[in-house]
């Protein structure tokens, strides 16, 4: 498979069952919207985004396939780590869903945590908080702000 054309997003697998909480799924396709959105506006190279099942054991709620310019992006913990566990009442706080997003965005450019990934990360939060905003401000104008094709 070729590298796609600009604008084009592969999705590589689809999402795994229990991955997301029935709940979730809007709230998904907005971080995926902004993820697109962001990669696209800074030339990041992001083929693929999927929700992650549950947190590593260091705690991390995001994770970035450098390799394959794909990361995941937790929105939920469960309160356990085996799939059976049951899901917390309540997603993580928004803005650590959209910090993670710019965090895991800025490994496809600097794979460490050095200072230039610490500086993107910071850049790509705030242009992440824009975009949301910019998305609201249509919301309200009577656009189809999110899902807006």
């Amino acid at each position: 498979m070729g590298i796609p054309s600009p604008g084009v997003h592969i999705i590589t697998a689809p999402l795994p069952p229990l991955c997301l909480h029935p709940d979730d799924l809007p709230l998904w396709r907005l971080i995926e919207r902004l993820a697109w959105a962001i990669a696209d506006q800074e030339g990041l190279p992001l083929r693929a985004i999927e929700p992650k099942r549950r947190p590593l054991a260091d705690g991390a709620v995001g994770l970035c396939y450098t390799w394959e310019n794909r990361i995941a992006i937790l929105v939920r913990y469960k309160d356990r780590a085996g799939d059976g566990g049951a899901w917390w009442k309540a997603p993580r706080p928004w803005d650590d869903v959209v910090l993670t997003v710019a965090h895991e965005l800025a490994h496809l450019r600097h794979p460490n945590h050095g200072s230039e990934f610490k500086q993107l990360t910071d850049y790509l939060h705030k242009r992440a908080k824009n975009w949301l905003k910019y998305q609201d401000y249509l919301m309200a104008r009577g656009s189809s702000g999110y899902f807006q094709e």
